[in-house]
């Protein structure tokens, strides 16, 4: 499943969807941890109670910031229900921040994480998991392709099969989507013909695929589909790939 969560404005309806679907593996973005607790809101433990549905969790923090004496991370996440192994995160625009300012909120601080699962029978696949660089421009600019060439880059070297995730903030037909090209990879919102994944939480008020499943195109995929119920401004992508 992959899902930009939202910071968890949504949380009591994903973590139903996430019941409902039981994923083995879940990729989010923009989801927020407070590992100490934080007494105003479950949002801001938007990691912590993903994880209490998952025995195995890679948190990829892009930021840090102070809520009330507590240190929230914000970021990406792996979930899954099988062991994670070599984990690797690398910045593909700015880096990591520990301490986030109103003066630095918008400076659009992008990672991806990449990391080994290893299945019940023994078998392995990489999975990665990225938020793209965002613009008001749906086709992307010179910046995000540019942040769009490093991940791709980070990527030709992990190995096969490959799984990628994530909010991309491009549009399927734009010119920084084709620098993943060179990993040769299925896009599976692509291959849908998807309108749109944005839900009707979103505040925009046109269609953009922002969200995508990339896979090996040696992967069997047996089903991909987007559920209608509103877990967060975007819509979760579920896919079910044989390994």
């Amino acid at each position: 499943m992959q899902l930009n969560i939202w910071f968890g404005h949504l949380l009591s309806p994903a973590l139903d969807l996430i019941d409902q679907e039981a994923p083995d593996i879940l990729c989010v973005q923009e989801v927020v941890s407070s590992p100490n607790g934080y007494p105003l809101f479950d949002t801001y433990q938007t990691h912590e109670r993903l994880s209490e549905k998952f025995s195995h969790q890679f948190l990829a923090p892009t930021f840090s910031f102070e809520a009330l004496g507590e240190t929230c991370d914000y970021g990406n996440a792996i979930y899954s229900k099988y062991p994670i192994s070599e984990e690797h995160v690398e910045f593909t625009h700015g880096a990591y921040d520990r301490n986030l300012t109103i003066k630095t909120a918008g400076s659009n601080i992008r990672n991806i994480q990449h990391c080994k699962i290893t299945l019940s029978d023994g078998k392995t696949v990489t999975i990665a998991n990225h938020h793209g660089f965002h613009n008001r421009n749906a086709d992307g600019s010179d910046e995000s392709a540019a942040s769009m060439r490093k991940a791709a880059a980070i990527l030709q070297g992990v190995g096969e099969p490959l799984i990628l995730c994530g909010d991309l903030n491009v549009n399927p037909n734009s010119d920084t989507i084709r620098e993943l090209d060179p990993l040769q990879l299925r896009n599976l919102s692509s291959e849908s013909k998807l309108k749109t994944t944005l839900s009707s939480a979103h505040r925009f008020t046109y269609d953009l695929v922002s969200d995508y499943i990339l896979v090996s195109p040696t992967l069997d995929v047996e089903s991909f589909h987007l559920p209608d119920a509103v877990v967060s401004d975007h819509k979760a992508l579920i896919a079910t790939i044989n390994v």
